[in-house]
């Protein structure tokens, strides 16, 4: 008989609840958002999910990436992000509802978000010529 059958899987002292926004609330944060709340919110949120980083820090370099090359198609691209990570959370995410079926509110950290994204990208969009090229 074996015994590594009758030994415990879960080691003890160690916390394995997870936690997550819902992921549809998320898609509309990142549209209305931008690019700032589709890569905070989804690197927290997979984080939370317990996704390995090396995925979630991927495709927010991508997305810092792409948007610094084309800032003219920055709001499409930063929905592309946002749903990068959507992909990328929605296995997890339909684990955790299954098991614990609870979500965290997004509005608030969303608004927040949002609105330091928008100032951020105003500003790259008035002063990024002189900050990158000079004069």
């Amino acid at each position: 008989m074996n015994h590594e059958l009758f030994q415990p899987t879960l080691k003890p002292n160690v916390d394995y609840e997870t936690k997550s926004y819902n992921l549809n609330h998320y898609l509309l944060a990142v549209v209305l958002g931008g690019l700032l709340p589709a890569i905070v919110l989804g690197v927290k949120n997979a984080g939370w999910l317990r996704i390995k980083p090396l995925w979630s820090y991927a495709i927010a370099a991508a997305g810092v990436a792409v948007f610094f090359l084309t800032a003219r198609y920055a709001h499409f691209l930063a929905v592309g992000t946002g749903i990068m990570y959507y992909f990328l959370l929605r296995g997890r995410y339909r684990i955790h509802m299954g098991l614990f079926a609870k979500t965290e509110p997004i509005v608030p950290e969303a608004v927040l978000y949002a609105l330091l994204g928008k100032a951020v990208e105003w500003f790259l969009a008035a002063k990024g010529v002189q900050l990158f090229h000079g004069n």
